[in-house]
């Protein structure tokens, strides 16, 4: 499991379709369908029910949902920080 992967599956639980998370992504749906299909694969579970029109989560997509929100906060965080920081630096290092 990989950020990218948390990322895209996040994506595909808030827009409830493969489609419409493949736009808001900026990909196109087919790999969308690996990523997720190689997550459930690695993690032996399935974490969304699909139905023609639309995906809706498993209860165990639900759970993956909550920790891969606060992976990809956190993950956002510690970026912004070590940046901010470095800045910092290179001002005081002038």
């Amino acid at each position: 499991m990989n950020l990218r992967q948390l990322e895209y599956f996040m994506a595909i639980a808030e827009e409830h379709q493969l489609t419409a998370a493949a736009k808001r992504l900026h990909i196109m749906q087919p790999p969308l369908s690996y990523e997720l299909s190689s997550l459930e694969r690695e993690l032996g579970v399935k974490l969304v029910s699909r139905s023609s029109r639309s995906v809706e989560l498993t209860d165990a997509g639900k759970l993956l949902y909550v920790r891969a929100a606060q992976i990809v906060d956190a993950t956002s965080s510690a970026e912004r920080e070590v940046k901010n920081f470095a800045a910092g630096a290179k001002r005081h290092a002038r």
